[in-house]
């Protein structure tokens, strides 16, 4: 039944064939006549070979099926009989060729070419059997030619010929090539770029430039080109052309200028000190292009590599000054002078600055940056003047209000103060219940003062309201945990800090406090100090950290290699706290808790190595820093009692 069902198909392919074959010998064998009169004999096209047109009908079919070697075969079948035809020469180089049979693709290439030179896609054939088969750069750039000559659109066969030559680094044909593509009146606009771009690559910048100018000349809403523009204007030596192009642009109105590429080349042009000296001393001063060009530093400086932000708040800085010298009675320039001072850790100055722009004009604003460079010189109680005064003067509307209301509350909190903290922050929710911010500082208040379930309630409540902020929820989920452990919520403590980790793997303070958790139960130790050394990749200096870590090995019997770590968190911890000012209570009392545990630590460590006099030092100097610390009065009293007040020394283990 197969061998009947296999004859019955190819009769009927047999059928269709020859009904093919007989339907072109009609066409073919048709003369054309006007009014049935021919004046002379008119030669008739001599008939394909039928069977060497059925194996071109064959080698179609399989081309379209994808078997190439099978059309092959029959293509070379078809040409043993019939040598006329360039349509099977073509069609035998177009299938070699697909089968990146390039060198075998020449011959049959070149033949067809030799019967209809005309035909343009058997003459790409051959460049390409040219160049990948034989190698003959030579052959293959005549055929580019020719091909550029014929076609009505010919940037491909001069893309060609640029990449020929540029590998055999012939400049002189390149600049050439480049000069008929420069020459061709249908280039589009992007067109004349990428030949600015290639004649720049190729050293000829003039003809570059050139070009650029009469594609802006065409269209001066062009910021790419402004920007190549003003780089070949920079490279020649002619930085003040450079800058003037990228000046012009940005006075263009045209709305499809992107003004941030201009900026950032303006940004580096004036870089050095010595063009922006240049820059100053330009008469008359154009104002409003230094106020945008110092405002451009100070984005940069925000949003750039935090090693570079020095140098590009300088620059800003230097410009704001000379601004401020101009137009001495422009209160807000004196502010931002006033914020440049406080990013560079200048604070003095900064506090003058923000003093000499409520002067001119007694905005709110302005006394909450003089406000903030007192914070930031922890002198707490005049800061805390100041915004309990201009916080009435601030509508609920003002952009200035919160910011205000966390800098007093936080002011409150470094004071010990945290009942007019908690006071400020419940008043704010009840005008604003929508502020996070306010909710979540309130939680904090509880946390300095040991209240973990008012804490834990606070942060639960915020929860929802931050599900959609991944920076605040972040935040929340963190507070959260910490609270739920110190209230004895192990379980739910892990699964919060574990949400909180799928959505920010890298949070240091998260990963230390997971992996101490886990240290301080003996439990799952090998997380536990792979979470804090992940920590320290980030703060390899951090007390608190390496404090952990210390612990970790400590569980783990290693005490060799604890004590290490917690030698080197107790001279992390004791070089902070000598640098913390007395007024900042609230930082001075979580340091010596914190100093605390860390030579309790040190102690047990030292214990279990048996240098009793050191773990005697260690548990003294802890209850020194936190005298309400648990256990350790009870560990030194032990050790007394079992070896004395007092030994001669530390005895090896």
């Amino acid at each position: 039944m197969n061998n009947s069902v296999t004859i019955t198909t190819m009769r009927r392919w047999l059928r269709h064939t020859l009904r093919l074959l007989v339907l072109t010998f009609a066409f073919m064998a048709c003369a054309t006549t006007q009014n049935g009169i021919t004046r002379r004999p008119v030669p008739k096209p001599t008939p394909p070979d039928p069977v060497a047109y059925s194996h071109f009908v064959k080698a179609h079919l399989y081309e379209l099926q994808g078997k190439r070697e099978r059309a092959i075969g029959s293509l070379r079948a078809a040409i043993a009989i019939d040598t006329t035809s360039a349509t099977l020469y073509a069609a035998l180089a177009r299938n070699l060729g697909t089968a990146k049979r390039y060198d075998e693709a020449v011959i049959p290439a070149k033949k067809s070419l030799s019967l209809e030179p005309e035909d343009l896609s058997t003459r790409w054939i051959y460049y390409e059997a040219l160049m990948a088969g034989v190698g003959d750069t030579i052959a293959a750039l005549d055929q580019l030619e020719r091909i550029a000559r014929a076609d009505p659109d010919p940037l491909q066969a001069f893309d060609r010929m640029i990449r020929i030559y540029r590998a055999r680094k012939d400049q002189p044909a390149l600049v050439r090539t480049l000069d008929r593509i420069a020459g061709l009146p249908q280039l589009s606009e992007h067109g004349r770029l990428v030949a600015a771009q290639n004649y720049q690559l190729s050293g000829a910048n003039a003809k570059a430039e050139r070009l650029l100018l009469n594609v802006l000349g065409a269209n001066p809403g062009r910021s790419d080109a402004w920007v190549k523009l003003a780089n070949l204007q920079v490279l020649r030596g002619d930085t003040l052309s450079g800058a003037r192009s990228l000046r012009s642009a940005l006075q263009n109105k045209n709305e499809s200028v992107n003004p941030m590429p201009i900026w950032r080349q303006l940004a580096s042009i004036y870089g050095p000190r010595a063009r922006m000296d240049s820059l100053l001393a330009e008469q008359p001063a154009d104002t409003a292009f230094l106020e945008q060009l110092g405002e451009f530093y100070r984005q940069l400086a925000r949003t750039d590599d935090p090693k570079k932000s020095v140098p590009l708040l300088e620059r800003a800085l230097v410009l704001f000054n000379n601004l401020a010298r101009i137009s001495p009675d422009r209160a807000e320039l004196f502010a931002k002078q006033g914020e440049l001072f406080l990013n560079l850790n200048r604070p003095a100055e900064a506090q003058n600055s923000f003093i000499r722009a409520a002067k001119i004009d007694d905005r709110a604003e302005y006394h909450l940056g003089t406000a903030h460079t007192l914070l930031f010189q922890q002198l707490y109680d005049p800061a805390i003047r100041i915004l309990e005064s201009i916080k009435p003067r601030m509508g609920s509307k003002s952009e200035f209000l919160e910011k205000t209301i966390l800098s007093l509350g936080n002011a409150y909190g470094a004071t010990g103060n945290s009942e007019a903290a908690r006071r400020l922050y419940k008043e704010s929710i009840e005008l604003a219940p929508d502020k996070a911010a306010y909710r979540y500082e309130l939680g904090e208040t509880y946390i300095r003062d040991g209240n973990w379930a008012e804490a834990t309630a606070t942060f639960k409540e915020l929860l929802p309201m931050v599900e959609k902020d991944q920076v605040t929820l972040g935040r929340t989920l963190y507070g959260l945990a910490r609270t739920l452990e110190r209230q004895g919520e192990f379980e739910e403590s892990v699964r919060t800090f574990e949400r909180l980790l799928s959505l920010h793997p890298n949070h240091a303070d998260a990963l230390n406090y997971l992996g101490y958790m886990f240290a301080e139960r003996g439990v799952r130790l090998g997380e536990a100090a792979s979470f804090i050394q992940r920590a320290l990749e980030s703060d390899p200096d951090n007390g608190a950290y390496l404090d952990s870590l210390g612990w970790v090995f400590y569980q783990s019997g290693n005490y060799r290699r604890a004590q290490e770590f917690l030698k080197r968190a107790l001279d992390q911890e004791e070089g902070k706290l000598s640098k913390v000012g007395e007024g900042e209570i609230g930082r001075l009392k979580a340091l010596k808790e914190n100093l605390a545990v860390i030579y309790d630590h040190a102690g047990d460590c030292a214990m279990a190595l048996n240098q009793f006099d050191t773990a005697r030092n260690h548990w003294n100097r802890a209850l020194e820093y936190d005298p309400s610390i648990k256990n350790t009065q009870s560990k030194l009293t032990r050790l007394n009692e079992t070896h004395g007040p007092r030994t001669e020394g530390d005895v090896a283990p």
